[in-house]
């Protein structure tokens, strides 16, 4: 089994085409919050493309909506596209599904939907829970796994390779071949560092930042089920 790399919606097609089980990485703030809603009780994650689609769940029953563009809120969304936000809001999202737009993010969700034989949403939060979860789906399958670093606007984003690299070293842990360099420096100075989190710190969003870049706090792991994530078996 082999651990490849690729990035942005070009790169998504790629593993699609493959049949892999991909892993998507958008570690600010998207994959950290595909995370975070099952983990606090949401029955599930629907990602859309654009905002008017999104803005079309809002007089639905059971659903709750959320988004960004450039990082700002989608103004007359439910919630932003902060992790901390709908765990300090747990209560609203139990037992719903949460609507998701994000600029990045979303739009590497449909890339890789048809043809990867299961997509896993993957973050530092949940780095131990979605490496053995995607370990298992390809070994199970026979086939390899592909970790795409969602970028910005089709570039590189530091955080975002931070975290990808992070990944590959545990599946090389699990048994995995990878030739991805791992990174030296320290998860939240990498991520506080690039444009992104410095974006997000300059917009007071400090204590979303910080839980992105933490590790392992979260056992939940997002995989693609139809039009949503649902919690992969064996995690909550």
């Amino acid at each position: 089994m082999r651990v490849l790399k690729e990035l942005g919606t070009a790169g998504a097609e790629l593993a699609a085409a493959r049949g892999d089980v991909v892993v998507l990485v958008d570690a600010l703030r998207a994959c950290v919050t595909i995370t975070a809603a099952p983990a606090v009780g949401a029955r599930q994650v629907i990602p859309v493309l654009t905002v008017e689609r999104a803005r079309s769940y809002l007089s639905q029953s059971g659903f709750c909506v959320a988004g960004e563009r450039h990082t700002v809120k989608v103004p007359g969304l439910h919630f932003d596209n902060l992790p901390t936000e709908l765990m300090h809001h747990a209560d609203r999202l139990r037992g719903q599904t949460l609507v998701l737009t994000t600029s990045n993010g979303t739009a590497c969700v449909q890339a890789v939907r048809k043809g990867a034989r299961a997509l896993l949403a993957g973050s530092l939060p949940n780095a131990a829970a979605v490496t053995q979860a995607a370990f298992r789906l390809a070994r199970e399958e026979g086939c390899d796994v592909t970790l795409v670093a969602a970028g910005q606007d089709g570039q590189p984003a530091a955080e975002d390779e931070y975290s990808v690299a992070m990944l590959a070293g545990l599946l090389v842990v699990l048994g995995a071949d990878a030739a991805i360099p791992l990174l030296s420096v320290a998860a939240e100075a990498a991520f506080r560092g690039s444009p992104h989190g410095e974006r997000l710190v300059r917009l007071g969003y400090e204590e979303d930042l910080a839980l992105c870049a933490e590790t392992n706090i979260f056992e939940a792991v997002g995989i693609l089920q139809s039009d949503g994530f649902v919690l992969a078996r064996g995690t909550t």
